[in-house]
């Protein structure tokens, strides 16, 4: 019975270690590369260059990690004329991204400097 209950309260911390470190370990790979970070917050298409007439690279799925280099000012999505430039890490792709898709922690728009 002892052996039963030594067995389960481990079993529940090992549990919960792990949740932590696979917190901690997705945050350190978005955050660990330079530049300002953001998460797609809808679902969303990178586009090869910005603007309404860019070529779809791919689509990006919402909360999506972003680098985000630069923004230049162009086409308005909804009340938003700012475009970014950005990595996607877990594609290793480089494009451009409506800054309304993107979520930077705060009300407005992305804060990074113009290309």
């Amino acid at each position: 019975m002892m052996r039963d209950a030594r067995r389960s309260c481990g079993l529940f911390l090992l549990a919960v270690l792990l949740i932590f470190h696979c917190i901690a370990t997705c945050s350190a790979l978005c955050s660990a590369v330079n530049g300002t970070l953001a998460v797609t917050n809808s679902r969303t298409t990178l586009l090869q260059e910005y603007g309404p007439a860019g070529n779809v690279l791919t689509t990006l799925e919402q909360n999506v990690c972003l680098i985000l280099q630069c923004r230049v000012q162009d086409a308005f999505v909804y009340d938003d004329p700012y475009w970014l430039l950005v990595t996607v890490p877990d594609i290793g792709i480089q494009g451009w991204v409506a800054d309304y898709y993107a979520d930077c922690g705060y009300v407005g728009y992305c804060q990074v400097q113009t290309c």
